[in-house]
């Protein structure tokens, strides 16, 4: 079973509560060491060890087209519940570059994500539950406000390349001409398109009949050349800088994610008397997706019926 984890921040701290739910931290020190000190980051041990020649990285690599926000959302691990907040705010969710909503408003979007873990650095002696005297563990809201679901237990040293290529048409009965040139031209770039890549429009054909805008992110692996820092992104330079990642990770690595535990997998935390449980957000999160999906719905209708009630002569 893999690790479950969620996007690093420099506020993250070893043995901190978590909610994975809305992927918030909870109290400091929520689990420390048998002998009851706090855990700190020279707790820490690499699973992978090796020097910058030899370490063996973990690589995942996606390219695909997807349709809906929650399909990007999902990738960088950002749960629909944090994403509806800080949509609502009008902010960008914590550790995302996206505005999901850019995903909803646009007719095309191809996705890019490259993975890198260079290495799993995991505290061992973080084993004892620290009790907190007037907070009952029966009482599930209290305890799930103050602690969370999950704990700290970790962080993965690596990088993460992410890519969002969006087109918004000027027509729509040219979807499928332009997202067959664009087939195309990913092709050209190196990219694995299922079925055959074809199209009648060429690439200053797509530019004409579309609005194209591509958004890069990236943690570890300093992958921003001069050159894109005055030209902006192309196919081609996202195309070289996703096939480059993986080996930039090597020498310039970074924390890119948390990795989160349930207090349950704690024996100090099964052997206390009365002990309750936190909530479960198993299927919250799951049906929270949806919601998100349904959220942006509303934002588009909300977002079209303003500029419908806008004055004429604006």
């Amino acid at each position: 079973m893999s690790a479950r984890t969620a996007p690093y921040n420099d506020s993250m701290r070893i043995g901190s509560g978590f909610n994975s739910y809305t992927q918030q931290l909870r109290v400091n020190d929520a689990v420390i060491k048998e002998n009851k000190t706090a855990l700190t980051d020279d707790d820490l041990k690499g699973k992978l060890t090796g020097n910058t020649d030899t370490i063996s990285q973990q690589v995942t690599f996606t390219s695909k087209f997807v349709e809906h926000a929650s399909d990007v959302t999902e990738a960088l691990n950002i749960s629909g519940a944090l994403e509806i907040k800080y949509q609502g705010m009008g902010a960008k969710a914590a550790g995302s570059y996206l505005d999901s909503s850019k995903v909803k408003e646009s007719d095309i979007n191809y996705f890019v994500q490259v993975k890198v873990v260079n290495q799993q650095l995991i505290a061992d002696d973080a084993t004892k539950f620290n009790v907190i005297p007037n907070v009952s563990v029966t009482d599930q809201q209290r305890f799930t406000e103050v602690y969370g679901d999950s704990y700290i237990s970790g962080f993965l040293e690596g990088g993460e390349f992410n890519a969002l290529l969006s087109i918004k048409l000027n027509n729509k009965e040219n979807a499928t001409k332009v997202k067959g040139a664009l087939s195309v031209e990913l092709s050209k770039a190196g990219f694995g398109i299922s079925g055959q890549a074809e199209g009648d429009f060429n690439k200053s054909e797509i530019a004409q009949n579309s609005e194209t805008s591509i958004t890069v992110s990236w943690a570890g692996g300093d992958i921003r050349d001069e050159k894109t820092k005055v030209e902006g992104w192309t196919i081609d330079s996202m195309a070289r800088a996703a096939f480059a990642f993986p080996d930039r990770v090597r020498h310039t690595p970074q924390r890119t994610h948390a990795v989160i535990t349930k207090y349950s997998a704690l024996r100090s935390y099964q052997l206390l008397s009365n002990k309750g449980s936190p909530l479960d957000y198993e299927n919250a999160g799951v049906y929270t997706n949806s919601l998100l999906e349904s959220y942006l719905d509303y934002k588009d209708i909300w977002k079209a019926i303003g500029i419908r009630m806008l004055p004429s002569f604006i």
